[in-house]
């Protein structure tokens, strides 16, 4: 739409978007995944959701430092932070049109439904190292285990209240 002659300009928050459109997207894979398989396959999941997302920033920033050197290295990594979680649609639609193993799909939509908050809390620890100029490993790993388990229980809590609502809504 930017290159659209003679809309009128306009910008859309980031923090909107995190708040609009992700959660649908992520509801819908959610509100179909066998949450047993989930359970199962916990270790592979998060494996691939924290251990993937965060090499996959490791070396995306280690990358871009390498052909900008100039640039700091906490930009280096909140650019590998961006792009290092896979789409999440991609991951629903992709085993759609191959057969793949079951296991192998239910890793792969358990990791694409936990790998964009691994991301964005990457994300923000790159930024924020980058305005103050200090990061403490310790200090981050805690901070990312309080993010994840409270994350956790809102969305379980969230999750648990709006099956509710659609249950209510197709019991009229």
């Amino acid at each position: 739409m930017a290159f659209v002659p003679g809309l009128p300009h306009f910008e859309l928050d980031p923090e909107l978007v995190l708040v609009v459109f992700l959660p649908p997207l992520l509801m819908f894979g959610a509100y179909f995944f066998v949450w047993d398989d989930f359970k199962r396959n916990l270790s592979g999941i998060l494996l691939l959701a924290i251990g993937a997302v965060a090499f996959t920033t490791f070396a995306v920033g280690v990358a871009v430092h390498l052909v900008v050197p100039a640039l700091p290295w906490a930009a280096c990594f909140a650019l590998g932070a961006v792009v290092s979680p896979p789409d999440t649609v991609a991951a629903k639609a992709v085993p759609e049109r191959v057969a793949l193993p079951r296991r192998l799909m239910v890793l792969l939509e358990g990791e694409s439904l936990l790998n964009d908050a691994a991301g964005l809390v990457l994300f923000r620890f790159a930024m924020a190292a980058a305005l103050s100029g200090v990061f403490s490993a310790p200090r981050a790993l805690g901070s990312f285990a309080l993010l994840a388990i409270g994350g956790g229980v809102v969305g379980v809590v969230a999750g648990f209240i709006i099956v509710r609502l659609l249950r209510a809504l197709e019991d009229d």
